[in-house]
């Protein structure tokens, strides 16, 4: 039986905790002695944890997520989302092995966890493969989500999961030399109905990088202005905007015979 006290404190934190969360942590210290049971006690522990998480203080949202592990819980969704949360913990603080090792301990789990929170855990796994420059292991966990949202998915966030897979996919094959099946992954994503404005930027984004590399001014340049038009973000517009400035600048010399001596960094 649910403890009402602690369900609607819950509700309040929730309100609250990313714009107040010293307030947020108050209410859940006011519970105080109303805590009846352990697994009262782990979920006042995991949701302090997610105060902590949710307002950049990663290093504390460690110390009560592995406080909430000792605490223990018979219910192995909540092990595996706090596993989950660790290994996103780590992952922020740029340190990958423990990342690894922690989404990994929440994927013992499986079997037991909803879909929304494995798709988390496959992409917690690909994007520290990618920082670690792995693509082949990247590449895995993003067929993973693929696989696992293909023609099913049953929310916007799962969706939006599958398309951005998808458009991660095809730059993985990129990375890993196969070009043919980068090409076959990218045409997926923008010939995907309805597909959302922001997957379809990083598709063109990514596009866009491939083909700079080849120095295909021109060709870059048409999807990175299509890139900055739907992107919302004035930060990557702007970075965007200097890519787009320097496939002009290389397209004019080209077309004219010039030789390029320009520096250029190699786009992500």
């Amino acid at each position: 039986m649910k403890n009402g006290v602690l369900v609607d404190i819950l509700e309040k934190v929730k309100v609250i905790m990313h714009e107040n969360p010293r307030e947020a942590l108050k209410i859940i210290k006011s519970f105080g002695t109303k805590v009846i049971s352990l697994y009262d006690l782990f979920t006042l522990t995991m949701t302090k944890a997610d105060v902590f998480y949710y307002n950049y203080k990663f290093s504390r949202a460690i110390r009560y997520y592995k406080k909430a592990l000792h605490i223990g819980t018979r219910d192995n969704k909540d092990v595996a989302r706090c596993y989950s949360r660790l290994g996103d913990c780590y992952w922020e603080k740029h340190r990958w092995k423990l990342a690894i090792d922690n989404y990994k301990k929440a994927l013992i789990f499986k079997e037991n966890i909803d879909r929304i929170t494995l798709g988390e855990i496959y992409l917690g796994l690909a994007s520290t493969y990618i920082d670690m420059y792995k693509y082949e292991e990247a590449l895995r966990y993003y067929i993973e989500i693929m696989n696992l949202y293909e023609n099913n998915y049953e929310t916007g966030f799962e969706k939006q999961l599958y398309e951005y897979a998808l458009s991660s996919i095809a730059s993985c094959y990129w990375k890993l030399g196969d070009h043919e099946k980068s090409e076959e992954y990218f045409q997926k994503v923008i010939s995907l109905p309805a597909v959302s404005s922001w997957i379809l930027a990083t598709a063109y984004t990514h596009k866009a990088h491939r083909l700079f590399e080849k120095s295909q001014w021109l060709e870059a340049l048409d999807y990175y202005n299509k890139a900055i038009v739907l992107t919302d973000f004035k930060k990557d517009k702007k970075i965007l905007g200097k890519y787009a400035k320097m496939c002009r600048k290389y397209g004019k010399r080209n077309s004219k015979g010039g030789a390029i001596r320009d520096k250029t960094k190699t786009p992500p």
